[in-house]
């Protein structure tokens, strides 16, 4: 079975949920399922602007330019994928999923 974990991008501040991810992909491969996890790339947020700045660069990498790119990656991957949101804040990607949920 393919897993798709969607979770943060690498500069949330929250270590927790990317242990948890990392925990359950590892576990999951070890039962011979296939795993990738996708999270936003800063594109923006990379920016040598101020901190505060780069907070809100960060949100239109994961609200705005992630979703495009998800929508994008779905429909590419196999009717059967199982797709895992990590984190409650992540389910305003949940209306890209709807029409995948067995």
């Amino acid at each position: 079975m393919k897993i798709i974990f969607l979770t943060h991008h690498k500069e949330f501040r929250g270590y927790s949920i990317h242990r948890y991810t990392n925990f359950l992909s590892h576990g999951f491969k070890s039962k011979g399922h296939t795993v990738d996890v996708w999270a936003p790339k800063s594109i923006l947020g990379k920016s040598n602007l101020p901190k505060q700045i780069k907070k809100w660069f960060r949100y239109v990498d994961t609200f705005i330019l992630f979703p495009i790119y998800l929508k994008k990656k779905i429909n590419s991957q196999p009717k059967s994928t199982l797709y895992v949101v990590t984190d409650q804040a992540l389910g305003m990607w949940m209306p890209f999923l709807k029409k995948k949920i067995i």
